[in-house]
Formats: structure tokens, sequence, C-alpha cells
């Protein structure tokens, strides 16, 4: 049977009341009357043990601290008294909020309860206090401080589209921000990172990122940084190089390949087509390897804006001139 059908057939029996239902309803009526009689005389019985919670409330210096935890607001009793009082403080009632002042909460996280005991009997006359279980209302406030760091750049970010490079270091605008918030968060920031999400640039960048995940209870005196940064194309060359001898003791001793195709990559300000010195390709004799009869290659680059050289064999095999 539902709950609503239990209900409706109670309504009923007192619409329609039976023998039976009105002997149910004296005895409920004597259980109630007799209950509440019981209640109102044990409250007014003296000496109950029991436990309360009291509202504190910590103040301190906002503008040169900021807590960063949640600061209690309760602090456990252990008291004893007459019924009526200790069920009005159990819900709260007839007791003020007591104000604990803290003029240096980063020097003494904390405020011994010892101290606090005279003003909150005094809050709770005529209930008696027995017993604190906390010695002590800890709290987390630290010193409001500035910092300035410098800005930097995630580039693995940064998605520039094929064959495209970044042609000078990333400008970040401003470079640095200034701070503020918890010392001891601070004292660890060496540095604000910003992640661009940028995606296939085939020319020179210019956008902004909003300053964004800074540390909790941290605030920088800006929210965007300018990002900018010139690109430049770069330029997959294949051309064939001779290989030149060095420190060869006799004429009679030569190698092969004596020529290779060589890819490399190299900017396209930098390409000159007609230089065909670029690279140079040489073996050195006195690097030879007996056991198999082969010199590494070795690539000296002419220009430093060369990258990404290939070429195979990475070895010549000696042999003797005929």
């Amino acid at each position: 049977m539902s709950a609503e059908e239990i209900i409706e057939k109670f309504k009923k029996s007192f619409q329609t009341p039976s023998r039976k239902d009105e002997r149910l309803k004296v005895v409920l009526i004597c259980v109630v009357i007799s209950t509440t009689f019981w209640f109102f005389s044990a409250l007014n019985k003296d000496n109950y043990v029991s436990q309360i919670s009291f509202p504190i409330s910590i103040s301190y210096d906002k503008e040169a601290y900021i807590a960063t935890k949640p600061l209690p607001e309760r602090l456990t009793l252990e008291v004893s008294g007459g019924g009526w009082d200790l069920m009005t403080r159990s819900f709260g009632f007839n007791m003020e909020t007591l104000d604990v002042s803290v003029e240096r909460p980063d020097s003494r996280p904390f405020v011994l309860v010892s101290s606090l005991r005279s003003e909150i009997a005094a809050n709770l006359e005529p209930v008696v206090i027995n017993y604190i279980p906390n010695d002590s209302i800890k709290f987390d406030i630290q010193r409001k401080v500035e910092k300035t760091v410098p800005v930097a750049v995630d580039e693995s970010q940064i998605r520039l589209d094929n064959n495209y490079r970044i042609l000078e270091g990333i400008r970040v605008r401003p470079d640095s921000v200034l701070l503020a918030g918890p010392e001891e968060t601070l004292a660890s920031i060496e540095e604000i990172l910003v992640t661009p999400n940028v995606r296939g640039v085939d020319a020179d960048y210019s956008g902004t990122i909003t300053l964004e995940n800074l540390p909790e209870f941290v605030t920088a005196n800006t929210k965007e940084i300018g990002l900018s940064f010139p690109v430049v194309r770069y330029l997959k060359i294949t051309e064939s190089f001779p290989v030149q001898k060095k420190n060869f003791p006799i004429d009679a001793i030569d190698f092969e390949p004596k020529r290779l195709d060589v890819t490399y990559a190299i900017s396209e300000l930098e390409f000159d087509a007609t230089d065909s010195t670029e690279l140079e390709l040489t073996v050195d004799f006195n690097n030879f390897d007996p056991a198999d009869s082969t010199i590494y290659i070795e690539v000296e680059k002419r220009n430093p804006k060369i990258d990404n050289v290939t070429f195979t064999p990475l070895r010549v095999k000696l042999i003797k001139n005929d």
C-alpha cells in the first residue's frame, strides 16, 4: 500500500469512525499529550551536557593580507546547562558571533582559544563551558605582495604552414607583467607562460592572447598579451656536389662515389641560384676505417642558414687507381 493510500484511509477513519478507530484516536492523542508533557518537563531540568557550535569571525586587514583557505566560522564547545538554554544555543539562538581580530596573521597563523574563553563564556550565560576540544583556531592568511615577472611563449603551440619558419624571435607586448597575490604563491612564480593557439601561419603574424590560468588568488595588471613574429618560406633544394679529398697520402688511392646529390633547406631570402658553393663535401683520410675500407663524408656549410642537409651514401669506399 502506498503512502497516499495510507493517508487517505486515515482521513476516512476520521470521517466515518468505528469503535476501533475511536479507540485508536484516543490512544494517539494520549501519546501525543504525554510526550509533550515529558518533553517540556525535561527541558526544565538543569545540568545537561551537550556539544554546540559557536559562531566566530576572523577579521584582518584585507588590503594588506589575503586568505588562501576558507576561514573557520565555528568553534566546537562542550557545555552544560538547562534544557531550554542548551536547545536555544544548539539552534544558534541567543549567541552573537565573536569577532576574532588578527593583526599579523602571516607571522602567527593561529589564535589560542584560551585567550577567547572569557568572551565566549560571557556570551553563553547561563550555559557553562566545560571543555573546548580545539586548543587553537588555525587559518592561512598571507601577506599580499606584488612581483614583476617576464612573459614567455610556448612555441610548441605555434603551427606554421608547410616550409615556413619563424624568421626572428617572437616578440611579446608587454614582455613582463605585474602580479599581485599571496607572498608564498608569488615566490614560486618565475615567469608567466602564454600558450598561443596559432595554426597554419604563412605570413607575418600579429595578434593577442588572453592571459589565463593564473594561480588562485593571483591577479595581473593586464589581461592581454600582444604576440608578433615574421615568417619566411624555406626552399627545398637538391644539388649535385663533388666530394673533395683531404690528407690522402698518394694519388693511387681513390674513392667512390666522387659526386653526390644533396638535398637541403634554405630561406628564400638567402637562396642564390647562381651560387654553387653553399656546401662542401670532403673525406679525410685520417678518418679511414680499415675494417671496411670506408671514410665518413664530412659536410661544411658555407652558409649558416642552410638546414636539413641529407644525402646518401654517408661513406665513400676506397679503391685503387689503375
